[in-house]
């Protein structure tokens, strides 16, 4: 399940952006932008897993995973050095788009096709907090992240 999350959690990353160019009815165009200048400045790696507020420790293949967002609402997911599946593939594409607010950030999981809706708890330029509800099983769970 951890593995899934992450996985969603990183390749979701990168839903299409569908609303890139400012509208006049985007309620705050100057926060989304924000919330992209800061998603795409740098990589993103995993530091941890919270499971209904309780820390689930990360694999060690997993702590070298990362994912680079691109202004255009594309990212790619990177296993790292270390699979933790000896037959995935290095790199894998997805696509995100942000809410008209930028409070929520839509990624796509791209084994199964579904957009997953993460809240930003935090994103700095050094820190991500995301954190989405399951519905089955029902959990709350917060994935961090830090510029790699």
């Amino acid at each position: 399940m951890k593995k899934i999350v992450l996985s969603s959690s990183l390749l979701a990353f990168s839903i299409f952006l569908s609303n890139c160019a400012k509208k006049s009815n985007d309620p705050n165009p100057a926060i989304k932008q924000n919330q992209i200048t800061l998603l795409t400045a740098h990589d993103w790696k995993p530091v941890s897993f919270f499971e209904n507020n309780v820390l689930s420790p990360l694999e060690p293949c997993d702590k070298d995973d990362f994912a680079t967002y691109f202004a255009d609402g594309t990212a790619i997911v990177n296993e790292g050095q270390e699979k933790c599946d000896t037959l995935a593939t290095q790199t894998t594409s997805t696509t995100y788009f942000f809410s008209e607010d930028g409070k929520i950030l839509h990624i796509k999981d791209p084994e199964s096709g579904y957009v997953i809706p993460y809240t930003i708890i935090t994103l700095t330029t050094t820190n991500m907090e995301l954190q989405f509800t399951n519905p089955f099983p029902v959990g709350k769970y917060n994935l961090l992240f830090e510029k790699k």
